[in-house]
């Protein structure tokens, strides 16, 4: 899996779209300026992990999703999180 700002600007546009802002006001929101929010839609500007966190949770989506487009389902998270609790019980058991 390759990290591509292009495709990360393109996801952040969509979800800024989605979400019924413009540039100008989910740049405010994010306090960036306008050009920041342009550069970082066109793949110009790669953004800072903390930038990535707060418009994660502004938006409602993983960093996963924001950084590599990968969606990972919360019953997927779900069955994985069960998973590990079954393997910790019994490597517990083990001791």
């Amino acid at each position: 899996m390759k990290f591509d700002a292009k495709e990360m600007g393109k996801r952040i546009k969509n979800i800024r779209v989605k979400m019924g802002y413009t540039q100008e006001e989910f740049a405010e929101f994010l306090h960036i300026s306008r050009e920041q929010m342009i550069r970082l839609e066109m793949g110009k500007r790669i953004p800072s992990f903390l930038f990535m966190v707060e418009f994660a949770i502004a938006a409602n989506v993983s960093l996963d999703y924001l950084a590599f487009g990968r969606n990972i389902s919360n019953q997927v998270m779900k069955e994985n999180i069960h998973a590990m609790i079954e393997a910790l019980q019994k490597f517990d058991a083990m001791l």
